[in-house]
């Protein structure tokens, strides 16, 4: 019995989804049509960054880095690879 319940938590160790050591915000896109709104998602992009970068486990990609990608047609795996 106790062979098996060691068993039941290595496969639950071995199955658990890998631990978030860094992300990158996106650029919030500005929806509303309105071009003089821009600064107000860019905003919300260095807020969200701000906000995050104060979680001491987690790594955050810089806003200059993400940035580049703001008018971006890439895929989000081919972000998450050029941004390691």
């Amino acid at each position: 019995m106790l062979l098996t319940g060691a068993v039941v938590v290595w496969r639950l160790r071995e199955e658990t989804p890998p631990r978030i050591e860094s992300l990158a915000v996106l650029p919030v896109k500005n929806f509303s049509g309105d071009p003089s709104q821009e600064f107000f998602a860019d905003g919300m992009t260095d807020a969200l960054i701000a906000g995050l970068a104060q979680i001491k486990a987690v790594k955050v990609i810089s806003r200059t880095s993400v940035m580049q990608y703001k008018d971006a047609k890439k895929s989000l795996p081919q972000i998450a690879r050029e941004l390691g």
